[in-house]
């Protein structure tokens, strides 16, 4: 599995704890906060592809800029380093709000600011 999460648009969205242990214990991050995480940007692209008929899943998918929690990196220690200082690139941050998901990236940001004022206090 490319990413800890999964999204399909009639299915909805999938999230896995496979090494989920680790890549929380190499973040710093608690495993509920790590959840939380994947749980939100599956349904942020979920409700992307409901929105938008047209769109198909791979459409989600970028590899650029890779310090975005929305790009697929190719191995679960790229996407660690990812959990060490979470953010999401402006293209996505337009992206999905141009897509109709503005609400459900708000609250992703808000997950993540809270998430990194966390590992700063830690």
């Amino acid at each position: 599995m490319p990413r800890p999460f999964l999204v399909d648009r009639r299915q909805g969205v999938v999230v896995t704890t496979w090494q989920g242990e680790g890549l929380c214990s190499y973040a710093r991050l608690e495993l509920e906060e790590y959840l939380l995480l994947c749980a939100l940007q599956g349904l942020t692209q979920w409700r992307a592809l409901q929105l938008n008929p047209l769109l198909i899943e791979e459409d989600l998918n970028h590899h650029v800029p890779p310090l975005c929690l929305f790009a697929v990196p190719p191995t679960t220690q790229e996407y660690a380093l990812l959990l060490e200082e979470p953010q999401i690139c402006r293209g996505c941050l337009q992206f999905y709000c141009c897509l109709g998901a503005e609400e459900e990236i708000r609250v992703v940001q808000q997950v993540i600011d809270h998430v990194t004022h966390h590992l700063a206090a830690t």
